[in-house]
């Protein structure tokens, strides 16, 4: 699998990773050269060979040079990066989405 994600990525082809995902990019070397998160520093800082500690950061998603990754609490977000990168509708229809989501579909006042 691995392999795979090198290739791919090799190709400029975006690679996504949610909560334990982000493990094994960690685990693979992927997360020593690209800004990332995931569900703690800690939990990579025991990986063997993780030396991208200087580049992680406390957040729900990342976006950085074809990579995506996500805490474990950030589906949603996730997904709105995912759609924003495939470019799946309108900036505009991807925002409303991220919206009814992350907001509801029904407010109070």
């Amino acid at each position: 699998m691995a392999e795979f994600v090198r290739v791919v990525a090799g190709k400029g082809i975006s690679i996504a990773a949610i909560c334990g995902a982000t493990l094994f990019l960690c685990r693979h070397g992927f997360l020593n050269h690209v800004k990332h998160t995931g569900d703690s520093l800690e939990l990579f800082q025991n990986q063997q060979g993780y030396t991208g500690q200087d580049l992680y950061v406390p957040a729900q998603v990342v976006v950085d040079k074809g990579f995506i990754t996500a805490n474990e609490t950030a589906a949603v977000e996730f997904a709105y990066h995912i759609f924003k990168t495939l470019k799946i509708d309108t900036d505009e229809e991807i925002e409303k989405w991220f919206d009814n989501f992350k907001n509801g579909a029904v407010r109070t006042l």
